[in-house]
């Protein structure tokens, strides 16, 4: 609920400061990315409250070991996927080499 509850004063928060530097300060584009970005953060720092602040007593118990017991299946995905991109750039490479006749 106090999640869905954020996300609603964020959202709100946004529209605010949006038709505050957009329309009141003249700012335009800069100005709509500007709002984006502080409301963007409100949820950030708000969620760390959230987590941190010792409302929610089940979220955060410190690290520990177990956190990293599981983390071999992630590397290999991690890897895998590494090579595979690494294909798929040297693959693009070679037919735009292959087919235009440019060396990129």
């Amino acid at each position: 609920m106090d999640i869905g509850c954020l996300s609603a004063f964020s959202f709100k928060f946004h529209v605010l400061l949006s038709w505050i530097f957009v329309s009141k300060l003249n700012l335009g584009t800069p100005g709509a990315m500007d709002a984006l970005t502080i409301s963007s953060w409100l949820i950030v720092i708000r969620q760390l409250m959230y987590i941190f602040g010792g409302r929610c007593p089940n979220t955060w118990r410190g690290s520990s070991i177990s956190a990293f017991t599981d983390v071999l299946p992630v590397v290999k995905l991690s890897i895998s996927y590494g090579r595979m991109l690494r294909s798929d750039l040297l693959w693009s490479q070679y037919t735009s080499c292959c087919c235009w006749g440019v060396l990129m």
